[in-house]
């Protein structure tokens, strides 16, 4: 059969300086901005499974659903999360810390989901 009538032109981006000799970061990177920035967030929960990742998603701006899929310690991940855009959050990882009575910095937050198989949570105290 013939080629398609098209040629993927792909470009690799160039790493940034933070990442050069790191391939993961820089797959990391990459694919945050050339998939997941075009994604429609609509209705679409973005798993995190650690802080990189967390950070790609804030360096595109944030996301407003996110599943929280890996250990990212607390302080780190309401460091990362965007307080104003978050408003849904779907835990489905053991947090490093019970307590979700700091969810209440989050303004937007509508939905909150817990693994039912997971520890138990508590909000505050």
């Amino acid at each position: 059969p013939p080629p398609p009538p098209w040629r993927p032109s792909y470009e690799p981006s160039p790493p940034s300086a933070e990442c050069e000799g790191d391939p993961t970061i820089q797959d990391r990177e990459r694919y945050a901005r050339e998939i997941i920035a075009h994604l429609d967030p609509e209705g679409l929960y973005f798993p995190v499974s650690d802080t990189a990742e967390l950070a790609a998603l804030r360096d595109l701006g944030g996301r407003p659903r996110i599943q929280l899929a890996g250990f990212i310690p607390t302080a780190d991940l309401l460091n990362g999360l965007d307080h104003t855009q978050l408003t849904h959050l779907w835990l489905n990882a053991e947090p490093t810390d019970p307590d979700i009575s700091q969810l209440s910095r989050f303004p937007n937050l509508q939905v909150f989901r817990v693994n039912p198989r997971m520890p138990r949570v508590r909000a505050g105290g």
